[in-house]
């Protein structure tokens, strides 16, 4: 005998040996199609969490006013958390006024007393040093009397751009569940 005929086996075709070697390419065809199908699964698992997401924990908004500028512009993107409506002073809220989308500064919260005189901006009797606002803060003639207390569950929200801003100067304290949440991301955008 020799070496070639040792390593070699004898081809014998057999029903069964045809049956295994069709088994591997319909095998590949059912694992394709599965892995296919759990990719499938996948990608709409996923949008549908961001699609609950964006509906009930986070809100996108253009904004399209100048009463925040400079630290909100006209065209940013804002995102806002709809979760946290406890508020803290110097916290960014995400407000809708006669059906306008705002962003405002939150001044004071529930307890606080506001005051606008020729001092300034008082808060408790303190007066507030606020660096980052364009403009005098002065009272409004067609709007609200001060002093204010707010109630609980309220806050005073002021732009930054004082001048232009329209804010509680003019429609009063807001009750903290009517904003719509806490701002979270501001995104930049330009020419885009």
């Amino acid at each position: 005998m020799s070496v070639k005929q040792r390593g070699k086996q004898p081809e014998i075709t057999t029903e069964q040996q045809l049956r295994e070697q069709q088994e591997p390419k319909e095998q590949q065809k059912t694992t394709l199609l599965s892995e296919t199908l759990y990719l499938l699964r996948k990608v709409l698992v996923l949008a549908g969490l961001l699609v609950l997401c964006g509906t009930f924990l986070f809100g996108i908004a253009r904004n399209t006013d100048p009463g925040m500028a400079p630290a909100v512009k006209s065209g940013d993107l804002i995102f806002y958390f709809r979760l946290d409506k406890q508020y803290a002073a110097s916290d960014v809220a995400a407000v809708k006024i006669e059906g306008s989308f705002q962003t405002r500064r939150v001044i004071a919260v529930g307890g606080d007393t506001v005051d606008l005189t020729d001092q300034g901006l008082l808060v408790n009797g303190y007066i507030q040093q606020e660096a980052d606002t364009v403009g005098e803060t002065l009272p409004y003639t067609d709007g609200i009397t001060f002093p204010i207390v707010l109630k609980e569950d309220q806050v005073f929200l002021l732009g930054d751009n004082r001048e232009y801003a329209s804010d509680s100067r003019l429609y009063g304290a807001v009750d903290a569940s009517d904003t719509l949440g806490k701002v979270v991301l501001i995104l930049r955008r330009r020419n885009i």
